[in-house]
């Protein structure tokens, strides 16, 4: 399809469509959706008529402090979540006591810790799931307005940060190296120069850790992101490259080097070479993937049905294009720093995919070989 084949530069996301109005038929599109919207909101206020709300009783100040303990290191979003549910629970005493709060917020915590935070806590990060409900909500927002033009489809956007070096660092320096690298990473991605120039033209930012060495980044805004696709890449790219890791390892001290050896690089190593991390990066707009949904509701398919599927849509052309210019930087290594080119490819997922089918070939046919000297079977020619 044709957004399979499409690249993480400025003329793939139209700069040139900025400022002008959605076709009529992708106009007709939004509105459809934007009803399935209103039904399901409906649906949700009449299923939430009967909440009593009663008067506040004493003792608060003791619960507040309480509760207070539960939140810490809460990120601000998950903790706004958590104030809302005490609030509301505040309101319904004497019909639940201080206990009965206390109970029901530490278990609502505990849920929203464990469904929507990376559990590599030293990384306090939300999760791939969290992503995926914020980019739902909106889409929901783009989809309510009023009026809606390119720049408020192509104002939202995933983008996928693949990190370059994981692997060969904690082969080569061991794993509480490479933890400390991945706190880096994501620090660079939360707080970076990148992420406030985007703040800075307007959008809100949201990160994930989502799966060993893969990042995600959630931006919405109301004006366009078609004409910074471009610097959004290499700068995220850049920055990744300038993490200094000079004191989580030294290429030149001779126990890396026969490991560097090891992996199959023969060439020369500079006494002061130094380790650098990169990152691939993939993005996609919500324009690109919106007029899919047609094909959904002619189907008949619910609202949450529509827009799951357009996000699923959205992740999997991030994920492609990370892919693109993962094979891209590869190429342009190799011929400009063949040590990096070889350390990279440690953590190339398709390298390590297919070393793992090599190995699973080599297994089966030990078990082979052991079940022909067993039972003394010849093997059948081709």
């Amino acid at each position: 399809m044709a957004e399979d084949q499409s690249l993480n530069s400025e003329s793939s996301f139209g700069s040139d469509l900025a400022g002008k109005p959605i076709s009529p038929e992708l106009e007709k599109l939004i509105a459809g959706l934007s009803v399935l919207q209103k039904e399901e909101w409906n649906a949700r206020i009449n299923r939430d008529k009967e909440l009593v709300t009663l008067s506040d009783s004493d003792g608060e100040d003791y619960l507040k402090m309480q509760v207070g303990l539960l939140f810490e290191g809460l990120p601000h979003e998950l903790r706004r979540q958590a104030e809302e549910l005490c609030q509301d629970l505040y309101k319904r005493r004497p019909a639940f006591n201080n206990a009965e709060i206390y109970r029901y917020i530490r278990i609502f915590v505990k849920t929203l810790r464990r469904a929507y935070l990376d559990p590599r806590v030293y990384l306090q990060a939300f999760n791939r799931r969290y992503i995926e409900e914020k980019l739902f909500d909106y889409i929901a927002e783009v989809i309510s307005r009023d009026d809606v033009f390119d720049e408020d489809l192509s104002g939202v956007a995933r983008i996928y940060i693949d990190m370059r070096g994981l692997f060969a660092l904690n082969e080569l320096a061991g794993r509480e190296m490479g933890n400390k690298a991945l706190i880096r990473f994501i620090d660079m991605i939360k707080l970076g120069t990148t992420t406030e120039w985007l703040h800075s033209l307007g959008f809100e930012i949201i990160t994930s850790a989502e799966h060993r060495d893969q990042f995600g980044v959630l931006v919405f805004g109301k004006t366009s992101l078609r004409p910074y696709i471009a610097e959004i890449i290499s700068r995220y790219i850049l920055e990744a490259e300038s993490i200094n890791c000079r004191d989580l390892i030294g290429l030149a001290h001779p126990a890396v080097l026969e490991k560097i050896k090891l992996m199959g690089f023969g060439g020369y190593i500079a006494k002061d070479e130094t380790f650098h991390l990169s990152a691939n990066v993939g993005v996609c707009l919500f324009a690109e993937v919106v007029e899919h949904a047609k094909f959904e509701l002619s189907d008949g398919a619910s609202y949450a049905t529509v827009i799951q599927g357009l996000k699923a849509r959205m992740f999997t052309i991030a994920d492609k294009r990370v892919r693109v210019n993962q094979s891209e930087q590869r190429e342009r290594l190799e011929k400009e720093n063949p040590l990096r080119a070889l350390l990279y490819s440690r953590m190339d997922h398709d390298l390590i995919e297919l070393e793992s089918s090599l190995i699973q070939k080599e297994r089966q046919l030990k078990a082979l070989e052991k079940q022909i000297e067993r039972n003394a079977i010849l093997p059948e020619e081709n």
